[in-house]
């Protein structure tokens, strides 16, 4: 269809064998009772070989995936979201919460480029943001994204969403840069410019062989690791700097140099624009946010 994937049919099958992933509605413990979801398929077993087979027809396989990924913005306890959420909103985020360290969410516009699965949204916004707009390009997350605040708009009539979770606003799929641009030029959908700029882009491809969350395998497989869209990124960050009014924060892998700049030559011009270097970073064990003051 439309987003490129196949679907999972009401049997667990799927005709078309082409896709990595599917598209399924699953049941979910909403007033709904459902939940639109992403299936990854495992690649075959001796596929790709030089052998040639001799192609025989085969009936549609089995759908080998173990449950479908969802967005979820109303988590039980026992959900790393949820869990921080729940100290988001008890406590101001506690000690160890560094995204709010780095961003500063309180009172603020915080429109968010890179959304993803928008967990780090959520936690802005239940660290007391103004507002969380989250901007997504690709399609089959923001189809994800929409149906997760689907089903947070009917936990929050049932009144069973978090604190805060009514502040996030979902924009229209598109590219973040342009989006940017738009803002800037007052041909987009703010009132204000947003105050913060916030940047979480793909990590760069791994070099370790630790297993990767499940989470992060299902956007690996959408839209690809960081280094495929590096140049991207950086024409993204240039234009956040542009925009906000207060601040960019940039999530980076703690030892990778900052966003814009070669991870082979330090001195080489990146890509053929100045990109500054960050004002300050706040540091993880495995992460590092990249903070850039842009007022005073």
């Amino acid at each position: 269809g439309r987003l490129g994937l196949s679907f999972v049919t009401e049997d667990g099958s799927r005709g078309d064998d082409s896709f990595s992933h599917s598209i399924c509605v699953a049941p979910h413990p909403n007033p709904s009772g459902y939940a639109i979801g992403i299936l990854a398929h495992p690649a075959e077993e001796g596929r790709g070989g030089n052998r040639r087979k001799k192609k025989t027809p085969r009936p549609p396989r089995k759908n080998t995936a173990s449950a479908p990924f969802f967005v979820d913005f109303c988590p039980g306890n026992g959900d790393r979201l949820g869990r921080r959420l729940a100290t988001a909103s008890s406590d101001g985020g506690g000690p160890r919460e560094l995204l709010a360290k780095a961003v500063r969410p309180f009172g603020r516009t915080i429109l968010d480029l890179t959304a993803g699965l928008g967990r780090d949204a959520a936690v802005l916004a239940a660290k007391g943001a103004e507002a969380v707009f989250l901007a997504e390009r690709d399609p089959v997350v923001h189809a994800l994204l929409r149906d997760g605040l689907r089903r947070l708009d009917l936990a929050a009539d049932a009144g069973g969403a978090p604190p805060g979770m009514e502040r996030l606003r979902l924009l229209e799929v598109g590219d973040a840069a342009d989006l940017c641009r738009k803002i800037s030029d007052g041909r987009g959908t703010f009132g204000v410019l947003p105050d913060v700029c916030y940047l979480d882009p793909m990590f760069p491809r791994r070099t370790k062989s630790a297993a990767v969350k499940k989470d992060l395998q299902i956007l690996h497989g959408l839209v690809g690791p960081g280094d495929v869209r590096l140049g991207e990124e950086r024409d993204l960050l240039s234009a956040a700097l542009a925009l906000a009014g207060e601040r960019v924060v940039v999530k980076r892998p703690k030892n990778c140099r900052p966003l814009g700049f070669s991870d082979v030559d330090e001195a080489a011009p990146p890509l053929g624009f100045p990109i500054r270097r960050p004002s300050y970073e706040v540091r993880g064990s495995t992460s590092r946010w990249d903070v850039y003051i842009v007022s005073s």
